[in-house]
C-alpha cells in the first residue's frame, strides 16, 4: 500500500514538473491551468502521508506542494497597476462572456445598474441579440462590434472614434477588436480598448491558435500605447482561456508592456464558480503604462458559466462626454 502511494506521490511530482518544463504540449498547458488546485490536492495528499507515517511520500508530495505554490504564493504579492502621475479622471469597463445566454437576466442587469460602467464589452453574442441589448441597455447608444461564438461587440455611453478588427490568428477565433475613445475637450487624447475571445486550448491546434492571438493582442495593445494620441492608455480585455499559471501569460504581458489589473490578492475564479479552488481565472482585464486601477469586482451569478469581471480605471483624461 505505501509503494502504491509513493508510486502517486512521484507521478503527481513529474506531472506537474511536466507543467513547467513542457508548457508547448496543451495537455501539460492545461494541466497547468490547474495549478490552484494541484496545490490543493498535493497539500491534502502530504497531510495524509504523514498521518500514515510514509515520510517518503510525504516529502515527494511536500517537493509538488513547493512547485505548485510558488506561482500562486509570487502572484499574490504582486501589487495592481497603480494610477499614473495626474490621474484625475475614471473610465469604467464591465466585460462578461454572456455564454450564448441573453444578457436580459435580472442579475446581469443588477450588477450593471449598480456599477454603472461607462462600457460594456460581451463576447458569445449573435446578431439578432443585439437589438435585444441595446432595448436593455439604453443607456449606451454607441456600439460596434463583430458578433459571434469568438466575437465581441462593445456598448459605450461615449461616442467611439474609431474601431478596427485585426486578423491576430486563423479562423473566426483569431479575431481582436479594438476601439478609441477621446476627450470632449480633449480630442487628442485618447484610449484604446482591446477585446479578444480566443479558443480554449483543448486540442494542440486550439492551443497554438490561443497562444499566437493573445501574444499578438498583446503586442498590438503595446503599440497602441506608443501612439501619441494614446501614450500608454491601453487596456486588453475578454475571456482569453488562460489563467496567470499558463507560460503565455506572462510572456504577453511582457512583450506589450502590460500589467494585470487584478495582480495581488488572493487566487479568484472568473468561470464555473465563485470559489476559487473550484474554478479558474480565466477573463482578465490587462492595462498600459497610462492606466491605473481604482477598483476590480467580479459579479455574482447570472446565466452564463462566467462571471461579469468590473475595472474602474484610472487616467489623466476625462473621456465622459
Amino acid at each position: 500500500m505505501r509503494r502504491l502511494g509513493f508510486g502517486i506521490a512521484v507521478i503527481v511530482l513529474l506531472a506537474t514538473a511536466g507543467s513547467f518544463v513542457f508548457a508547448e504540449i496543451w495537455y501539460f498547458d492545461v494541466l497547468a491551468s490547474l495549478r490552484l488546485q494541484l496545490l490543493i490536492v498535493c497539500a491534502a495528499l502530504c497531510v495524509l502521508a504523514l498521518l500514515l507515517g510514509s515520510r517518503r511520500t510525504s516529502a515527494v508530495l511536500a517537493a509538488a506542494v513547493l512547485l505548485n505554490g510558488f506561482p500562486v504564493a509570487t502572484a499574490a504579492l504582486q501589487s495592481p497597476p497603480a494610477p499614473p502621475a495626474m490621474a484625475a479622471h475614471e473610465v469604467s469597463i464591465v466585460f462578461y462572456n454572456t455564454a450564448r445566454r441573453t444578457v436580459d437576466l435580472f442579475e446581469f442587469r443588477a450588477f450593471v445598474r449598480a456599477r454603472q460602467p461607462d462600457l460594456l464589452a460581451l463576447t458569445e453574442v449573435f446578431a439578432w441579440n443585439i437589438a435585444d441589448i441595446r432595448r436593455t441597455f439604453p443607456e449606451y447608444p454607441y456600439s460596434v462590434g463583430e458578433p459571434g461564438v469568438f466575437g465581441a461587440v462593445i456598448l459605450s455611453r461615449t461616442p467611439i472614434r474609431d474601431f478596427r478588427i485585426h486578423e491576430h490568428a486563423g479562423g473566426p477565433s483569431g479575431r481582436t477588436l479594438e476601439i478609441r475613445l477621446c476627450g470632449k475637450l480633449d480630442a487628442d487624447k485618447c484610449m484604446a480598448l482591446l477585446v479578444l475571445h480566443p479558443p480554449p486550448p483543448l486540442s494542440a491546434d486550439y492551443h497554438r491558435l490561443r497562444d499566437r492571438q493573445i501574444m499578438a493582442a498583446a503586442m498590438q495593445a503595446g503599440m497602441a500605447g506608443e501612439e501619441r494620441a494614446v501614450s500608454g492608455r491601453v487596456a486588453m480585455i475578454g475571456d482569453f482561456n488562460l489563467t496567470p499559471w499558463n507560460a503565455v501569460y506572462h510572456k504577453s504581458l511582457e512583450a506589450g508592456g502590460l500589467a494585470d489589473a487584478f495582480a495581488g490578492g488572493p487566487p479568484h475564479s472568473t468561470w464555473f464558480s465563485t470559489f476559487a479552488a473550484a474554478g479558474l481565472a480565466i477573463d482578465h482585464v490587462w492595462l498600459g503604462p497610462g492606466l491605473g486601477v481604482r477598483r476590480v469586482d467580479i459579479g455574482p451569478p447570472t446565466g452564463s458559466d462566467h462571471f461579469a469581471v468590473y475595472a474602474e480605471l484610472a487616467l489623466d483624461v476625462d473621456l465622459r462626454w
